[in-house]
């Protein structure tokens, strides 16, 4: 599962495996590891798709950067920045900021699914933040609420997740 680590502040930290310099990093990311790692020995894997019927499979949110469905593989069909139906592709359907369908659209109102791996809803996966059906899952809502980071660093954060 990949594990993004995020300051006090919200912001995601400069995470490697050496010691981080920024103290406030550190100490986030003992925290948020912690946490993380307490929060997903159930290991939910939650999977983006563009409606309840399944109609379009986006990629697995919570699935391993080496996952051939992990919205997080850069070389994969759903982490490829190239890929029309990958939520990263900027001129995609599902990764531009201004379509109503994209996750990334602050004010879209059809908003990709979360669905975990028994078919349960988990909510919208949206950066609308006034939708009221807006997953509430912390770690969707992290990489959310840090998409401008994410996008700016994808390769240099990716290649830092575990």
């Amino acid at each position: 599962m990949p594990v993004l680590v995020f300051s006090a502040d919200n912001h995601l930290c400069n995470h490697s495996k050496t010691p981080m310099k920024n103290s406030v990093c550190s100490l986030a990311a003992v925290v948020i590891t912690v946490i993380y790692s307490a929060c997903t020995a159930w290991s939910q894997e939650l999977h983006i798709y563009t409606d309840l019927s399944k109609t379009t499979y986006l990629g697995c949110l919570t699935c391993s950067k080496y996952s051939g469905e992990s919205v997080w593989n850069a070389y994969g069909k759903y982490g490829s920045k190239y890929n029309s139906i990958s939520i990263w592709n900027e001129y995609g359907t599902y990764g531009s900021i201004y379509n109503s369908k994209s996750p990334w659209n602050e004010y879209g109102t059809n908003a990709p699914m979360l669905i975990d791996a028994n078919g349960r809803f988990i909510g919208y996966f949206t950066r609308n933040k006034y939708h009221n059906r807006r997953t509430a899952n912390e770690f969707a809502l992290k990489v959310l609420d840090n998409y401008d980071y994410i996008r700016d660093n994808f390769e240099k954060g990716v290649d830092k997740l575990d």
